[in-house]
């Protein structure tokens, strides 16, 4: 067989049939996959070999293989049947014959023979994704790098096992073996560029803003999801999602360098720009329908356009968005959110995404970010239920009781008094039960994270507004800006390495911004009523007693000290937000900054030592 044949199978996910006029594609098994890309690279090995027996270093080993014993017709008859034998690639099941499969043969059998036998064991690791186009370019290392580094799927894994969100970032059963370079490829969260300044000279984004704006994200055609579906292998090689996947992830490593160095106000680099550039080239050439059809016949042009919204082009313009949105270009972050809907609709729906459902969390977790911060409607808020929580009522069930049992005084008397909504006491059960986890575990945080993140995803909510319903109102509301404390609060609290939290725009930093933003505008009903707190006596905090709007405007001052803690666990104790944050908490609740007082709320609520010193020798509390 021909060395393109040979090829044509290691990069393609089916396996052909020899003397069928209408070959079906059926998916080729993981373990064929690998033993093709074992073929060859000892293929190529075996080439460099050969050209070194030839060379001066390789005499001595040309003279071994030369002296060895001449083989029998029997024996060379049985190691030609062996290596037959194993030089077949199939995908079918074990009951099919192989009468029928295509047989690979990697390099002559007379080389295979001497060199596997004589010859030292592969010098360079099997890649078992050989199929994966620009593995060598610009970018692409330096991107891999510092994702298995910051370790996304350790550090996110606790708040997504509390909300009982799909983890994009988390490997996914069967598929590990193709997932771990996809990773970044479609989780790598973007920096926002609104919680830091990340100093960017005008027309600096000039040519990308020109390519963006020229991307035809107008669908033609009558266009059906089941062709545009995607394996995890096929998106890697996914020359458009690959490059915007590495574009993204060297931003994401660009910004995280340079929030090492507070004072370096630049903007991002000549690489992350070039990378940018040619992402959003690919995905414009990849969108463009081709007025002729390429393979000559009007069933050519047909695959064409179906090809136009598939998931990988998805994606590609899921990461364009973000990355405009981090560089502060409205224009073309709107561009690319409309084209993401436009191609999603195109398809039939959310629903009917690929990679096994994570393409439509990863859409979702996104968009719901993005409408956040642009305090905006999203565009996919006909797929949302309506905003109408639940809230606890006596007489209550066991199920009721017994996650209330689980709960800090604080929020129990919010949650018994119709304060909060069933579905975030839910997650607040969920927090009290795995920091338990954690107390009592041998390892504390690091194993725990081990094991959770190890976990299959139990995917019962796709997006965290799914999981809190709260998350959907657009006003100022209370139980939202807990729920954005609460994912800080298991961040920083739960993830093994909080530095690399600086990283993640998407479970981590919005939340952040978004609470460093409307927390010191935000007031509950005690403080609108300008009752004097101070004059309240301190040994009242019981179970039982206690004021309801007291309660409350203790949790609030729980949600600024998370905050405020989260800002000093990624960036240090200088750090300047973390000093506006204590200074506009000092303005405010004058009354919390004695230390004994402070230790009466915070045993009201969620808390742990390593936070309890950063409010006290960090923020300077107390």
């Amino acid at each position: 067989m021909t060395d393109f044949n040979f090829l044509f199978l290691v990069n393609t996910p089916g396996m052909y049939y020899q003397g069928n006029s209408t070959p079906q594609r059926p998916s080729i098994t993981s373990q064929a996959r690998s033993h093709a890309a074992m073929a060859f690279h000892r293929k190529r090995h075996a080439a460099l070999q050969v050209k070194s027996t030839k060379s001066t270093t390789g005499l001595a080993r040309r003279a071994i293989l030369m002296s060895k014993p001449r083989e029998t017709t029997r024996s060379r008859r049985r190691n030609q049947e062996d290596y037959e034998d194993n030089s077949i690639i199939t995908a079918a099941p074990p009951a099919v014959s192989r009468k029928g499969a295509v047989s690979i043969r990697d390099f002559p059998l007379k080389s295979q023979q001497q060199f596997e036998r004589h010859l030292s064991p592969l010098s360079h690791p099997v890649d078992i994704l050989p199929g994966v186009p620009h593995r060598d370019s610009a970018g692409f290392s330096a991107a891999a790098e510092f994702y298995s580094t910051v370790k996304p799927d350790l550090v996110h894994a606790p708040v997504f096992h509390i909300f009982d969100v799909s983890n994009t970032f988390a490997k996914s059963g069967s598929q590990d073996i193709y997932l771990y370079p996809l990773l970044w490829v479609i989780s790598c969260p973007v920096e926002c560029g609104r919680d830091r300044s990340y100093g960017r000279k005008e027309g600096e984004l000039g040519r990308e803003r020109e390519l963006a704006q020229a991307v035809p994200y107008t669908i033609r055609g009558s266009l059906q999801a089941r062709s545009t579906h995607m394996s995890y292998y096929d998106l890697m090689t996914h020359e458009v999602a690959l490059h915007a996947g590495v574009a993204v992830a060297n931003m994401v490593r660009d910004v995280f360098v340079r929030s090492n160095f507070p004072n370096n106000k630049t903007g991002p680099s000549a690489q992350v720009l070039r990378l940018i550039q040619v992402a959003i080239s690919k995905l414009r050439e990849h969108m463009v329908v081709q007025d002729e059809d390429p393979g000559g016949g009007g069933d050519g042009r047909h695959r064409r356009q179906r090809a136009v919204n598939d998931d990988g082009a998805i994606i590609a313009a899921l990461f364009l968005g973000h990355i405009a949105s981090g560089f502060g270009d409205l224009e073309a972050f709107q561009m690319h959110r409309r084209g993401i809907k436009t191609m999603i609709e195109s398809r039939g729906g959310l629903d009917v995404l690929g990679l096994d459902g994570m393409l439509k969390c990863s859409v979702l977790q996104f968009e719901s970010w993005w409408t956040h911060i642009y305090r905006d409607t999203s565009v996919f808020a006909s797929s949302k239920p309506a905003y109408s929580p639940v809230y606890l009522s006596p007489p209550y069930s066991a199920e009721t009781l017994r996650l209330l049992s689980r709960l800090p005084p604080g929020f129990r008397r919010l949650a018994t008094r119709g304060q909060l909504a069933m579905d975030v006491v839910t997650v607040l059960s969920s927090i009290a039960a795995y920091q338990d986890a954690i107390q009592t575990s041998p390892g504390g945080v690091a194993r725990q994270m081990e094991a959770v993140a190890s976990l299959p995803a139990r995917r019962r909510h796709a997006d965290f507004s799914d999981a809190c319903t709260c998350l959907l109102d657009p006003a100022p509301n209370f139980e939202k800006y807990l729920v954005f404390a609460l994912i800080c609060y298991a961040s920083v609290a739960f993830a093994p390495d909080r530095h690399y939290l600086s990283a993640s725009h998407t479970a981590f930093r919005t939340p952040r911004l978004l609470l460093t933003q409307d927390l010191p505008t935000f007031r509950v009903v005690v403080e609108e009523e300008e009752h004097d707190v101070a004059l309240r006596d301190e040994t009242s905090h019981t179970e039982e007693a206690g004021d309801n709007n007291v309660t409350e405007k203790e949790c609030l001052v729980w949600m600024w000290l998370v905050t405020l803690s989260s800002w000093t666990a990624t960036d240090g104790p200088h750090s300047g937000n973390a000093a506006s944050l204590q200074s506009a908490f000092r303005a405010r609740f004058p009354e919390y900054c004695d230390r004994g007082r402070l230790d009466l709320v915070l045993r009201q609520f969620f808390w742990t030592d390593a936070l309890d010193h950063q409010v006290e020798m960090k923020a300077g509390l107390g």
